[in-house]
């Protein structure tokens, strides 16, 4: 598997994300995380956004995180939030989520956040 940095706008992220959406609303009976996001925040050193490919390039996996500071929602000063952590039906129990966890996790702490 292939894991690597990918805007949050690009097609295969979308692909993904809509899938994910989808998945929220079918387990929590709602329309999903309402959550604005916009590539910009996923961008580094504030943030990054990964996709885990197939050998045959087809999107398999995602996962990002961006920078959060103190605010309402009780983040505070270097903290980083995780957003849109997602492995495909038929990729699961692979350990794609795990890897990308891992690799979100290290460029969070690189870019000094917790």
């Amino acid at each position: 598997m292939n894991i690597r940095p990918t805007p949050y706008d690009h097609p295969d992220a979308v692909k993904l994300n809509d899938a994910v959406q989808a998945e929220y609303a079918v387990r929590y009976g709602d329309e999903g995380d309402a959550t604005p996001l916009d590539a910009g925040m996923f961008a580094p050193p504030r943030g990054l956004y990964l996709l885990a490919y197939d050998p045959d390039g087809a999107p398999l996996a995602t996962g990002g995180w961006r920078a959060q500071d103190e605010n309402d929602e009780g983040y505070a000063n270097g903290d980083a939030e995780l957003k849109r952590m997602y492995v495909i039906p038929e990729a699961r129990g692979l350990g794609l989520a795990r890897r990308i966890l891992s690799a979100l996790e290290s460029d969070a702490r690189t870019a000094g956040r917790t």
